[in-house]
């Protein structure tokens, strides 16, 4: 995934850790990041991604659905999507939209 400024591949196989970097917070993730998450989750062995959430402060409604778009693939592929590590303001916006009931949200991974 070199090339990505907002992402870190931290692992690569059945299981894939994949890390949103450190930005400034009052712009949105680039959206086009997730494309790059899209093709690995097509991958044949990839039947579990995770994502590290722990960089996020701001998660705009672009991101979020891309989540969703990257959650169903996933889902499709009988793979899993797990997020991980969020801050309490993504877990709070994730509550009022009531997507917390849709991802599979886990402490730490």
């Amino acid at each position: 995934m070199s090339g990505i400024a907002d992402v870190e591949q931290l692992s690569c196989g059945p299981v894939s850790v994949v890390r949103l970097k450190n930005h400034d917070h009052s712009k949105p993730y680039a959206v086009e990041d997730v494309a790059q998450w899209l093709a690995m989750a097509d991958r044949t062995n990839c039947r579990k991604l995770v994502v590290d959430c722990s960089n996020v402060e701001f998660m705009s409604s672009a991101m979020l659905s891309k989540l969703v778009i990257l959650q169903r693939r996933m889902r499709e592929n009988r793979g899993e999507l797990v997020l991980c590590h969020l801050r309490a303001e993504v877990r709070e916006l994730l509550e009022w939209t009531k997507l917390d009931s849709f991802f599979n949200i886990e402490p730490e991974f």
